[in-house]
């Protein structure tokens, strides 16, 4: 009997891709957030700015983006618990507050916006921290794809579920 993987297995593996995301960080290819669980790819652009902040900074909006969307997606499809999409979800603030200390980041005004935007985003799952597709969160994120688009760094999403 072939062995299926556990909720928490798929948790880590969700984590897991956004970390793979980030090694490639550099790479110029881009994706737009989707409230679906398949992200959709947007245009291809050279990256013409030599800022390795920015590179650093869109590598973890990448992270953070794949974490939220395989997050959602998981949970949404019933792959994992509402407790695990509240344990990855809790990791995001921490993942802008570590980005926060690095002095070489770069879009630092945007970064602390979404760090703010996530204690006033409003939850709408019990045990998480704020609701990554809600208000003002999903907007803040939505300004660093752009930024970050608009520097020839793309947000990369690497989605777990799905097509």
């Amino acid at each position: 009997m072939p062995r299926t993987p556990s909720k928490r297995s798929s948790v880590l593996i969700c984590v897991l891709a956004g970390v793979l995301t980030l090694s490639g960080c550099a790479s110029t290819t881009s994706a737009t957030r989707a409230t679906s669980s398949t992200p959709e790819p947007t245009s291809s652009t050279k990256s013409e700015h030599t800022d390795p902040g920015i590179t650093l900074t869109c590598g973890v909006v990448s992270v953070i983006e794949t974490t939220t969307l395989n997050a959602y997606s998981g949970y949404q499809g019933g792959h994992i618990s509402a407790a695990d999409y509240a344990a990855v979800i809790n990791t995001v603030p921490q993942m802008y507050r570590a980005l926060s200390y690095q002095p070489e980041r770069g879009l630092r005004n945007l970064i602390d916006a979404a760090a703010e935007a996530t204690k006033s985003t409003p939850a709408t799952v019990p045990g998480a921290a704020f609701d990554p597709n809600g208000q003002p969160y999903s907007q803040a994120a939505e300004s660093l794809r752009t930024a970050c688009e608009a520097a020839g760094d793309g947000v990369k999403i690497a989605g777990q579920y799905g097509g």
